[in-house]
């Protein structure tokens, strides 16, 4: 992992400490000397925060993204010849002969016209990826503690968790931490889940519980949820070599949240063309339990928020994939019959809700 400090916020404006300066406030009465506050595990100490341009493996990010405290923005792969990547240094040999398969693989798939969504699910998770994070002081003590418990899982990869965990360790100590393994250990990732191909949702009152046998990359999408309260078997991956898995592999997924929440979640990602492919499975058995309608679609407003690659799909040899009927529908476009037979194919094939019929004629 490789790290640049972007800013750090440690101090308030007459340079006391600001766990120092929380705990005053609160504690008026107490004279709790800062190296004692530090060694208190409470939110006292994720006052200080930093904010971090990195360059790591994919399941660094993850883990780093396991964590709720945390705001992440990560650099699109859409941007980028994504078949270029680079392993980062730690990467046992096997993983090397790993990546160069999933690299073929990625350039083949290209070849035959497959869209990026799809052969990019071949990007292994020891690629380099590159993010901005901005973490608290306890979150960064904590990932030097978990990623160190990662390190002993399987030697292959040990060097990866072990130089993020030092890494971390130096951020913590850059804002003021003379100890950063006081607040002991803190099972990011959790124990894995049961891993099967099972596929079902069920209401609980104001929630929806769902369990999904689906591709990596949707963790990937769910993890940043912060509504969402997920499981999976990740930590088996870790165990068994997370150098030998991409991000298409499939992993059991179990989530729960309030039905508010997956309602919300169901008007951003179920746009035709925006993670459709990816994130459909999932809201199918969610819709199931709490319902759909038109509008929950992100365009529900009539405006499109992906107009220019919505308008790609209805010239000639720019986008060969089916058009969205809903965005024909608010410009007024007719669509022939070949780009209807299109949009049908799709829909019978599995990967579209039941409510894009009422787009066609059945």
């Amino acid at each position: 992992m490789d790290y640049e400090i972007i800013s750090i916020s440690t101090s308030d404006k007459q340079g006391k400490h600001l766990s120092k300066r929380a705990w005053d406030e609160s504690r008026p009465n107490s004279d709790a000397a800062l190296s004692d506050i530090m060694r208190v595990n409470a939110p006292v100490n994720e006052m200080p925060s930093v904010l971090l341009n990195i360059y790591s493996s994919v399941i660094e990010r993850e883990v780093i993204a396991g964590i709720r405290e945390h705001s992440m923005w990560a650099s699109t792969s859409r941007v980028d010849n994504i078949w270029d990547f680079e392993l980062v240094e730690g990467t046992p040999e096997s993983g090397v002969v790993y990546a160069e398969e999933c690299r073929s693989a990625m350039i083949m798939k290209k070849v035959n016209g497959v869209k990026q969504d799809q052969f990019r699910l071949h990007l292994p998770m020891t690629a380099e990826t590159h993010y901005f994070v901005r973490l608290n002081m306890r979150a960064c003590a904590i990932l030097h503690m978990y990623f160190l418990h990662l390190a002993t899982l399987n030697h292959e990869t040990a060097e990866i968790f072990n130089t993020a965990a030092y890494d971390f360790k130096a951020i913590a100590m850059e804002m003021g931490m003379e100890d950063p393994t006081v607040y002991g250990f803190v099972d990011i990732l959790g124990e894995s889940v049961h891993q099967d191909n099972e596929n079902f949702s069920r209401q609980m009152g104001s929630f929806t519980m769902v369990k999904h046998w689906a591709p990596f990359s949707l963790r990937a999408h769910m993890i940043r949820h912060r509504l969402i309260f997920l499981r999976d078997g990740l930590t088996d991956w870790i165990r068994d070599g997370i150098h030998l898995r991409s991000m298409g592999d499939k992993i059991s997924i179990e989530a729960v949240a309030s039905n508010d929440s997956w309602r919300g979640i169901y008007s951003k990602r179920s746009c035709w063309i925006a993670q459709a492919d990816l994130w459909n499975p999932l809201l199918r058995l969610i819709i199931n339990e709490i319902g759909g309608t038109k509008d929950l679609l992100p365009c529900a407003d009539g405006s499109c928020p992906f107009e220019k690659d919505a308008s790609l799909r209805l010239e000639v040899g720019k986008d060969p994939n089916p058009p969205c009927p809903r965005h024909a529908e608010l410009n007024g476009i007719k669509l022939n019959d070949e780009q209807m037979d299109s949009i049908r194919s799709e829909i019978n094939s599995g990967d579209r809700e039941d409510i894009w019929r009422t787009y066609t004629n059945g």
